[in-house]
């Protein structure tokens, strides 16, 4: 009979180094794998993001101009922060919401009131309106002229895409487009 003292455990505890390389590979590759799908969440999430800062900005002028009882102008952003040219289709920058004091139509630094500017910090996403001109709500709400259209595509995926469309009534909705759409639609 042997001692309990003199038994001696012969089985170890712990990883090989090739069960160890097995392992880290398999993480590797489903990291992998998951990576593609993180990178289009956060595209996705970008375009959202824009998307609803644009339609809030766009609300937020039409109740303004409601309030006031004066014209209230959206137009898009130049890199100093004023309004681009007024024949500019792109909106990528930003956008700028002001009192139109003056009743031109056109956003006049010395004139008009600003009330917000909404910037596009990271520029992923690409905005294009199919007018080019400001869009202007007169006192009643309404949005001047025929319904204006915003393209917003990520930079970086033509499959992923929506469109603001501004009505006349100064109302606004999005709408979320299909791979197919945005693939013909974020041609730019």
């Amino acid at each position: 009979m042997t001692s309990p003292t003199l038994h001696q455990c012969t089985s170890a505890e712990g990883m090989t180094l090739i069960e160890l390389i097995v392992t880290l590979s398999l993480v590797s590759i489903l990291a992998a794998s998951a990576a593609p799908s993180f990178s289009s969440l956060l595209r996705e999430n970008q375009l959202n993001d824009q998307t609803t800062k644009l339609t809030r900005a766009l609300q937020y002028a039409r109740s303004q101009a409601l309030t006031l009882g004066q014209s209230v102008l959206v137009c898009p952003l130049n890199s100093i922060l004023s309004c681009s040219t007024p024949h500019t289709k792109t909106w990528t920058q930003g956008w700028l919401v002001a009192v139109d004091q003056n009743h031109n139509r056109s956003f006049d630094a010395q004139n008009d009131r600003v009330l917000r500017v909404f910037q596009n910090q990271k520029k992923q996403v690409q905005i294009i309106s199919n007018r080019k001109t400001i869009a202007v709500f007169s006192p009643d709400g309404n949005a001047s002229g025929s319904n204006r259209t915003f393209q917003l595509c990520h930079k970086y995926d033509n499959l992923v895409a929506r469109k603001v469309v501004l009505s006349n009534s100064g109302r606004n909705r999005f709408i979320a487009l299909n791979n197919q759409t945005s693939r013909e639609s974020c041609i730019l």
